[in-house]
This record gives C-alpha cells, structure tokens and sequence, in this order.
C-alpha cells in the first residue's frame, strides 16, 4: 500500500513515483491519508527503523554517492541536474566549463534530487518541490566517502521543469595547493602578496566554478602563515 497524503495526490513527485513503482512491475495500491496519519505512521516507521543497522541505505541514494564520488574523480566543482518534462540531462562544471556527463529518464532525475534533498541533507526544509527556489546542504555523513567538505544544493524552477545544482566542496582534501599550481603567474602571486600585507577590503570575483572558494582558500592559509 502506499499511503499519499490528500494533499500531494497531484503532487508531480508523487505521480512520477507511481510510474517508476508501475514501470518496474511493482503491484501497490494507493490509499489517500491526512498528514496527521501519514506523521504518525512516518513515525511508527522511524521507530522500528532505528532498532535496525545504520547500513540500510537505499539504492537511490547509492546512485547518488556513486554519481558524487564520479564528479569528484573528474575534479568538478558542480553537478547540474536539469529536470525536464520528459527527460533529465546531467551535466559537470570542470575548470569553469559546463560538460554533458549523462541523461537520465525524467522520473528517475526527479527521484534522484527529491533523495538528495529529502533524506540526504541536514540544513534545509526537508520538503523537496521543484516548482520552488530553494537551498540545501548534504550531511557530512552522506559524503563522507566521496573526498569531499561539503555540498551545497540550489534548485531554480524553470519554464518546462527545474535546475538541481550540487556544489562541491573540496576542502581541505590532500595537501595545500599553492597560487603558482591554481595557475596563477609570479606577477599575479606577487601583487596578491602585498595585498594581503595592508589594510583594506579585496574583492575575488568570478563566474561560478572559476575557482574563487579554491584560490580563497589558499590566500587564507597564507594569511595565517603569514600572522603566525
């Protein structure tokens, strides 16, 4: 049985979850609830759930790590998961360029992104609906293994679907990079020297995935190089 709650019985998640169940040969029924039934049996679950090994990940989020742990071989600063009404495109930022990586079937890319946001993060509303502007952060439990700091999630509505951005943090990941291995020429390294020297505010701009977090960070590190 799957028990929706009257509210989201059009909801187009819910709908494209019943295709998935429907297009694996999954026999189910669907019973409509009011949310105070479905919370409670939400919270009967999680009860029993907890007397269970943590181990128990679901295969959707399997697929999510896998295709993170992916990215971060590749050294890419964003995935862009763009949810169309038929189809979902993936695409990596890598050096400040955006690349086609794979396409999946438009309910598998919603299922994907409702995981990651629902199940996979802890800062965000927990109430994933694509026809919204809104913010996130995978737990550092969920990315634990992939090599990386953090991940930060954005989704923007568009006109025939959604944008589901993942941004990836690298951290303090292997060993300190330096301004000359970011490309930086000695010229450049110099000016940011004596920048960092004197008082006042200094300003990294750029567009996304051109390396601004990555070239902060080592400024950073030589700021308290520096002051030590």
């Amino acid at each position: 049985t799957l028990l929706v709650c009257e509210s989201y019985k059009s909801d187009h998640a819910v709908l494209a979850y019943q295709k998935l169940l429907e297009r694996y040969e999954i026999r189910f029924t669907v019973r409509y609830a009011s949310l105070d039934e479905v919370r409670a049996v939400l919270q009967g679950d999680a009860a029993k759930a907890s007397k269970r090994k943590v181990e128990n990940i679901s295969d959707v989020q399997i697929k999510a790590i896998n295709l993170i742990k992916e990215a971060v071989r590749l050294n890419a600063s964003d995935i862009h998961f763009l949810n169309y009404q038929y189809k979902t495109i993936v695409k990596m930022r890598i050096h400040g360029l955006l690349f086609f990586h794979k396409e999946l079937d438009a309910d598998e890319g919603q299922i994907l992104c409702r995981c990651m946001y629902g199940s996979m993060c802890d800062v965000g509303d927990g109430n994933y609906n694509d026809r919204l502007s809104q913010d996130a952060r995978l737990s550092r439990e969920s990315i634990k293994n992939a090599g990386l700091n953090g991940a930060r999630i954005a989704t923007r509505p568009m006109e025939y679907g959604n944008l589901f951005e993942l941004r990836l943090l690298y951290g303090n990941a292997g060993k300190q990079r330096t301004l000359i291995e970011l490309g930086y020429n000695p010229r450049q390294v110099a000016a940011i020297n004596q920048m960092i020297r004197r008082k006042g505010v200094n300003i990294f701009s750029g567009v996304t995935g051109s390396g601004k977090s990555t070239a902060l960070q080592v400024v950073l590190a030589m700021l308290l190089a520096l002051h030590n």
